[in-house]
């Protein structure tokens, strides 16, 4: 949502609008925050004290208890079927907030569109790791996310953020 009335300073575009995409942009920010609860399972358990973001009533349906898979590390059928259940619904609200994305102004349909491809990948690593949610944080690296930058973007994009990138760490690293 913050993004949008971000956007909404540069145009005026989104002047008599503005309403009918807030709920796509809430929906984005629940699928972003959809998959950090997801790939975060393991982190969240850990916390003391634990913070358990997976519904309970949906918990309970496929008979899950994280602390015993937290402590086994042992990925079976259940468990697969509960992450894929959390994966699917991710999904549909990713597939809802596209809707709102595919109506931006053309300035910003392509940031705000790898941003959610980018992020939606995570679920896609998550199958690539079979489950595997207690052993290491599931991540995009660094190569992937250039690759999906080149791939929805431009070459001249991909440039534009390595450049940007590189001049950010070497200012970061050698100024703190």
């Amino acid at each position: 949502e913050v993004m949008l009335y971000i956007m909404k300073c540069d145009t005026n575009y989104y002047d008599k609008k503005i309403d009918s995409f807030i709920r796509f942009a809430k929906s984005l920010g629940v699928a972003f925050q959809l998959t950090n609860f997801i790939r975060d399972i393991n982190e969240d358990i850990s916390m003391n004290p634990s913070r358990i973001y997976m519904p309970q009533l949906e918990l309970q349906q496929f008979n899950i208890n994280l602390s015993e898979y937290k402590s086994t590390k042992k990925i079976d059928n259940k468990f697969i079927e509960f992450i894929e259940f959390q994966i699917n619904k991710n999904k549909d609200i990713y597939k809802f907030s596209q809707i709102g994305i595919d109506n931006l102004h053309i300035n910003d349909k392509k940031a705000i569109n790898l941003s959610k491809i980018l992020y939606s990948k995570i679920l896609d690593k998550i199958k690539d790791n079979e489950y595997k949610l207690f052993s290491d944080k599931i991540k995009v690296s660094f190569i992937e996310k250039l690759w999906l930058v080149y791939a929805n973007l431009s070459f001249m994009s991909l440039i534009t953020i390595l450049y940007n990138y590189i001049s950010y760490s070497y200012f970061f690293y050698n100024n703190f």
